[in-house]
């Protein structure tokens, strides 16, 4: 029994359908956010003398609370979760939500890098921003870590000065 012209039709609408979607799926662009409260402290306090804490605010937020508010703070590492790991590039948009100090201006540093899976950077990017007292400001890296290599690690790094807020970190990756 041959196949009938409504057979052949249907055969090459399926066919085009999963065409259609493994095309997509190809050009893939994941986006993720996390909260603050993810990222760590990343080195030594600053000062002998001084007594510092941690709070991560209402569970979301990250924040260096100090005795004595030396106004440069402490380095914090955020964590960013590669989810296209053999794609070579990089990240589509890269955004920082901070919040200020709530009585005075502060400045907030932050290096984004991606790396090789040995640790050697492929490419970084810096902002600096001075947040005006209890304001949500945002540093936007846009699309400048434009660039990874297969199963490579992203990481952001920033100088998080007393009393100062990272909310949220979100980042898009998009398949090549």
């Amino acid at each position: 029994m041959s196949p009938s012209f409504r057979d052949h039709r249907f055969l090459l609408a399926l066919s085009a359908a999963i065409s259609l979607a493994l095309a997509t799926s190809a050009e893939a662009n994941v986006r993720t956010t996390i909260p603050g409260s993810a990222c760590e402290e990343g080195g030594i306090f600053p000062g002998a003398n001084n007594t510092q804490h941690i709070r991560h605010g209402n569970g979301h937020s990250f924040e260096y609370v100090a005795d004595v508010d030396d106004g440069v703070g402490i380095p914090v590492e955020c964590p960013l979760n590669r989810n296209l790991p053999l794609s070579t590039a990089g990240l589509s948009d890269l955004e920082v939500v901070v919040e200020g100090h709530p009585t005075a201006t502060r400045q907030v540093i932050c290096s984004a890098f991606s790396m090789r899976p040995d640790g050697t950077v492929v490419d970084v990017a810096f902002r600096s921003v001075n947040i005006p007292p209890a304001a949500f400001v945002t540093l936007d890296f846009g699309k400048d870590i434009n660039m990874s290599v297969p199963k490579g690690i992203y990481h952001l790094s920033c100088q998080l000065p007393p009393h100062v807020e990272i909310h949220s970190v979100y980042h898009s990756e998009e398949e090549n």
